[in-house]
């Protein structure tokens, strides 16, 4: 009886094991957005390059009509790295919170209201160890 319950215990941890080591390889690697700033910004991410304008912008979640993505100042999200798949070249805008939320969204496509713009490839990120930092 005591060898039965030794050898489940030892095949149940190895099973368990085994699916963790499994989920591991099938997870994509995420990439970390800093805002170092000291107010909150949104984020938005295009796949249109070489167009460079940010009336094709993908965001999450929608605010304004289009699709937004909040940090906070000094702090960080994550964000799936599947994005990065969907075009060679990814354009990554930064906006100031207030001014999306404030406006909308033809306003701040007319005016330009961009802080920051970032153009990578998926080489890139890995270069940066997937890590992006505004500013």
């Amino acid at each position: 009886m005591k060898n039965k319950i030794l050898k489940f215990i030892i095949v149940t941890y190895f099973c368990a094991l085994n699916c963790s080591c499994w989920y591991l390889i099938k997870t994509e690697p995420h990439i970390k957005i800093k805002n170092n700033s000291g107010k909150a910004i949104y984020i938005g991410v295009s796949y249109s390059y070489p167009d460079t304008g940010i009336n094709k912008i993908d965001f999450v979640p929608y605010i304004n009509g289009n699709k937004t993505q909040k940090i906070n100042a000094y702090d960080s999200v994550y964000k799936g790295s599947s994005f990065l798949d969907m075009s060679p070249t990814i354009e990554m805008f930064f906006f100031d919170a207030d001014v999306v939320e404030k406006n909308p969204w033809d306003s701040i496509v007319a005016h330009n209201w961009v802080l920051k713009r970032y153009q990578f490839t998926k080489d890139d990120v890995e270069k940066w160890h997937w890590t992006i930092t505004y500013p």
